[in-house]
């Protein structure tokens, strides 16, 4: 579990740090603060074997799949479009290890000074090709005892890896959009769950929405799996026709279950969710959390969605929660952080935490 994690030179941060972590952290602010870019930040960090995932995360911005590789795309991964500068996420966790990612865009006039020991290999793949502003994306990650440099070609003839051994670690991090996710991602991560006789676990909080429920089957759905629910009628319904809150919700628990020993990263967690259940929503997330050993980071606007979780959390067996509100001044961003003192002086006086 990370205890603290430091962002430089991504998207709109020149350099934010997040610290100290807890089990559940919440990040709120203003729009255009860097809510979202810093769960892709940790969900980049979390998984360096992945050489797809730096494209993945602006298709989800919107980008043009066919061209996911373009160079003029992959720009904006970076702060102020610098990709010679470099971006560089770091985390620490409570062993104290530190694990750095570092992400550079390069052309064949840079590797010669930055990168000697990839010169040849990337001037020759350069020159192959016979284009004009040639670019590579270089991925360096390290501990203290391993590093492993991976090369990402952005015209298109894929990628290739160099270093004595994979990337240092790779760990489980599922990234739930904001429009929620797919039904079949949802099947998938049941199927591995009543594999283990496991649907026991998530059944109690699904009911907080829906108290009809018995229990859920995967049956397909126009050809596709899809999960479905027992709510006592003559068939059994379909979680997405059982309304936006219990689907939301479902996503949630099984995306905990299924990143046991990593992290979740949830865009805007009250979506679908009424205020007046989100207290249990809160406890039944920290408890499938603390039983999954799973960090979770989730971006919020909803002031309710706040004092929801500080309610959850003081009433729980432990407060192992943290706010992190995130403000932008001049051209950086601030942020501001609230255990669970600060954050109960702030509610119980009022005061703007979002």
């Amino acid at each position: 579990m990370f205890r603290s994690f430091t962002v430089k030179n991504f998207r709109c941060f020149r350099e934010l740090t997040l610290a100290p972590l807890e089990r559940i952290n919440l990040i709120a602010g203003k729009n255009n603060t860097g809510k979202t870019a810093s769960l892709e930040a940790i969900h980049l960090h979390s998984q360096p074997k992945d050489l797809e995932l730096p494209f993945l995360v602006n298709e989800r911005r919107g980008t043009n799949s066919e061209r996911k590789y373009d160079g003029d795309i992959c720009e904006w991964l970076f702060f102020d479009k610098s990709g010679a500068s470099g971006l560089e996420l770091q985390s620490e966790n409570e062993q104290g290890q530190v694990c750095t990612l570092r992400m550079l865009l390069v052309d064949a006039y840079m590797v010669e000074d930055q990168f000697p020991e990839l010169g040849e290999r990337l001037r020759w793949a350069g020159a192959s090709s016979g284009s004009v502003g040639y670019r590579w994306l270089i991925l360096k990650s390290h501990t203290k005892d391993k590093e492993t440099t991976s090369i990402i070609d952005l015209h298109g003839h894929g990628y290739s890896s160099v270093g004595s051994s994979p990337a240092p670690w790779n760990d489980p991090s599922i990234f739930i959009v904001s429009a929620g996710r797919s039904p079949k991602e949802d099947a998938i991560a049941f199927s591995d769950l009543e594999v283990a006789n496991r649907q026991e676990e998530i059944l109690p909080a699904l009911r907080i929405l829906e108290p009809r429920l018995q229990r859920l089957s995967i049956v397909l759905l126009a050809g596709q799996p899809v999960v479905h629910g027992h709510v006592g009628l003559g068939r059994l319904v379909p979680v997405q026709f059982m309304g936006e809150g219990i689907r939301r919700l479902l996503s949630l628990l099984l995306a905990i279950n299924k990143a046991t020993g990593g992290n979740v990263l949830i865009d805007e967690v009250e979506n679908g969710l009424h205020h007046s259940v989100m207290v249990q929503v809160w406890q039944a997330i920290a408890e499938a959390a603390r039983r999954a050993d799973v960090q979770v980071f989730a971006t919020t606007h909803s002031y309710e969605c706040i004092q929801a979780a500080h309610q959850a959390f003081a009433a729980g067996p432990g407060y192992d929660l943290r706010l992190f509100r995130l403000d932008r001044i001049d051209s950086g961003i601030r942020v501001a952080v609230y255990n669970q003192n600060t954050l109960n002086t702030s509610i119980d006086m009022s005061l703007e935490v979002r």
